[in-house]
């Protein structure tokens, strides 16, 4: 029913922070930070328990990368979501991840808990992925 649908879209943009306003904007319109909130939400549409991001903070200033993570991550824990995330900033994985596995030329190099890998890690590819963003 059309109120149905217009609750589920203000319920999904309350959850990913964008302003009751923005649900008429064009996104150019939208900020950086906003437009990738409005992506967020149409996938919450759903009502997704698992969503994949990929490079969900490319292009951002670090600001905007620590709002969108925050929101992301807020969302996560109120929706019980679990989330897949394809990134190759570890800063940003452990951000988000309890768990992180790190991927070179297609194969799993490093595994396990979030802390153990960026504060502890086995490789020396995930060193020096460490090292870079330091």
């Amino acid at each position: 029913k059309r109120e149905e649908v217009h609750t589920r879209i203000e319920e999904v943009m309350v959850h990913a922070g964008l302003a009751e306003s923005a649900r008429y904007l064009y996104p150019v319109e939208l900020d950086a930070v906003e437009r990738q909130m409005a992506a967020v939400a149409r996938a919450l549409l759903l009502k997704p328990e698992f969503l994949i991001f990929h490079d969900v903070t490319h292009g951002l200033d670090a600001v905007e990368q620590a709002e969108v993570l925050n929101r992301i991550k807020k969302i996560k824990e109120d929706l019980d979501l679990t989330l897949l995330l394809v990134t190759d900033d570890l800063a940003v994985a452990s951000h988000l991840s309890d768990d992180i596995a790190v991927f070179h030329r297609g194969r799993i190099l490093e595994c396990g808990n979030a802390e153990q890998v960026v504060n502890r890690p086995d490789h020396d590819y995930t060193r020096r992925l460490i090292s870079s963003i330091q």
